[in-house]
């Protein structure tokens, strides 16, 4: 009988990332369907993995109305992302080719993989996780580095008024 998960979760895991020690909470949404709860989620994450299940077209059909979802609610519309085809293990009843995940993947310009939560093979499913976070880091030092500029600028700004005003 399949995992069929119920309700969410929330897991609190540590991994050390690129020799720096990385405290990650995850929300396991179990695929709710209620729009307000999606949003609330949205919300909370800063970065998120979309996982489909390739033995499920339709769960592979579902990645692009949730990464619109993720676009609308988080903007700028540079939320970070990797998807994750799972359920590899089960390669006999496969719906969806791994060239599909790749050609997706690329669409959204993210990371792809495709693993098996049951079996793990090779890490594959940490990894994508440690891609997650490294891709949050990336776009936090961007985002700091463009917020102090900012507010430099501003600095700048306020100075040159202030001597503008004393010089008149």
């Amino acid at each position: 009988m399949p995992f069929i998960p119920r309700r969410e979760s929330t897991y609190r895991h540590q991994a050390n990332i690129d020799d720096e020690v990385v405290t990650m909470e995850i929300l396991d949404t179990a695929g709710q369907e209620d729009i307000q709860q999606k949003e609330g989620h949205v919300r909370w994450g800063d970065g998120f993995v979309i996982v489909y299940d390739i033995t499920d077209r339709g769960s592979f059909e579902e990645v692009a109305p949730l990464r619109s979802l993720l676009e609308d609610v988080k903007k700028p519309k540079n939320v970070p992302l990797v998807l994750v085809g799972n359920k590899s293990d089960l390669d006999h009843v496969r719906q969806v080719g791994t060239e599909e995940g790749e050609r997706l993947a690329a669409e959204m310009a993210c990371a792809f993989y495709e693993c098996s939560a049951c079996a793990n093979e090779g890490g594959a499913v940490a990894e994508a996780f440690h891609e997650l976070c490294r891709e949050v880091r990336r776009r936090k030092a961007v985002q700091g580095k463009a917020r102090r500029r900012s507010s430099t600028t501003h600095v700048k700004q306020a100075i040159n008024k202030m001597l503008t005003k004393i010089s008149s």
